[in-house]
This record gives C-alpha cells, structure tokens and sequence, in this order.
C-alpha cells in the first residue's frame, strides 16, 4: 500500500505522461480500458456497502468534469466517516490509473474525506483529473458533517413519474447546463437568496449545479433559512442527462 502511494504521488506530481512510473497491483482494485475510455473500482461496490450498513448509513457523492472526461463516485459510512469505496470512469490516460491507485490507498488506511483533503498533493490541483478527487472529497466531507441528503437521478426519475410536489432549483451557468425538464428552474444563489420568502419551507427541494459545490453551498443556506427537507441531486444534471440518453 505505501509503494502504492508512493507511485501514485509520483505520476500525479509528473506533468509529462512519458514519465510516468508504472504501477502495480493495488489491493481491492480493477482497472479496464476498452478504447479511450477507462472504467477502474477499488473498495466495496456501493450495493454491497448499502447491504452491509444499510442505505441510510452510506453517504456518496459523484463529481463529474467534461475536460477531461472523468467521473469519480466515492461513498463513505455515515457514523464513523471511513471511505468505503469508490468507482470511476474517464479518458483512457496514465494518470487515471494513478487516480485510482490513489483511491485506493486512502480507502485501505482507512482514511475518512476530511484526511484526504488534508493530504498535500504535490501540485495535482493543476492535474483536472486529481482535481475532480479533491472536489468529490469536498462535498463528502460536506454531506458528511453537515447532513446533506443527496437524491439519485433514478429517484428523481421516480418522483416525477409519482407527480411528487416538489421544486427542482439547477444552479449551473447556462451555457454548461443540459438539457433538463420543463419544471426545472434555472437561477443563481443570489437570486435564490431573493426568492426565499416566496418559497414554502414544507416543500422538498432538489438542487443541482455542475460540479455540486454551488449546489452544497445553496444547500447549506436553505438549511440556514430554516428549510429541512432539501436534496441534493448526486451527480448533478450530467447524471440526469446520462439517465435519459
């Protein structure tokens, strides 16, 4: 595990990919490539953590970016905080198998997020790819520590097939947002800040934002303002895009 980090920390801080050192096999981890595109796991899968926890005891997050495409779920135990796994997809590059290896390794330490944003990357915050790691470990720690209940898209799905009243807020810049359903209302949390006395604090509300840090940040303020039944949408409108392709 500690040659094993030790690597990873090498490639990432390695700007040129021609340099980068090769990586054993790293415990409780695949790795597949099928032409530009990599698709790597390490821990428990999330099925078997909400099985062995149970659902309401596992807490996961999923970061998306579009250059490069990379996606990154982790998911951790609600009381204690220990990351349980992770599973990511993203272009096939040497430095992804370094990402997952860097999973990894936080995941066998038994490392919580708040560690792994604790850890100093070596300049990896220049690397998209290491970038989407602190971003997830971010909004875990967040969800975490601050009690944000995220809501998948099949459930969401769910909701509208059931008609549920709900309100679904995107917070993403226009020209980053797919395409989402009619009923979704696009602002920025400035203008939500101005809307919420016209809002009903017994109303669910979905948020949703690209990366999910405007969306923590909007989350934490409705909970400021006195509203308890607010979700997150995990993954954001990409995951909501990718449901309905």
């Amino acid at each position: 595990m500690r040659e094993s980090a030790r690597v990873a920390a090498k490639n990432a801080a390695t700007l040129d990919p021609s340099g980068f050192e090769k990586m054993g096999k790293v415990p409780f981890s695949q790795l597949l490539t099928v032409g530009d595109l990599s698709f790597g796991c390490t821990g428990l899968t999330l099925a078997a953590a909400r099985r062995l926890f149970g659902e309401n005891n596992v807490v996961s997050q999923t970061v998306h970016h579009v250059e490069p495409h990379v996606s990154v779920t982790a998911f951790a135990e609600r009381r204690s905080h220990l990351l349980l796994g992770a599973f990511a997809y993203g272009d096939g590059n040497a430095s992804f198998s370094s990402l997952i290896a860097l999973l990894a390794t936080f995941i066998a330490m038994g490392a919580s997020p708040e560690r792994v944003l604790s850890v100093d990357f070596f300049g990896f915050a220049s690397s998209k790819d290491w970038d989407v790691l602190h971003e997830t470990a971010l909004l875990l720690n967040a969800a975490l520590k601050e009690g944000e209940e995220a809501i998948s898209s099949d459930r969401l799905a769910l909701w509208m097939a059931e008609r549920r009243d709900f309100l679904w807020i995107d917070l993403s810049p226009a020209p980053d947002q797919p395409k989402l359903p009619d009923k979704v209302m696009s602002m920025s949390v400035e203008q939500l800040r101005q809307k919420l006395r016209d809002i009903d604090a017994a109303t669910p509300i979905v948020l949703s934002s690209q990366s999910g840090r405007t969306a923590m940040l909007a989350h934490r303020m409705l909970r400021q303002n006195g509203f308890r039944d607010v979700y997150h949408l995990e993954g954001g409108p990409l995951s909501w895009a990718s449901l309905q392709q």
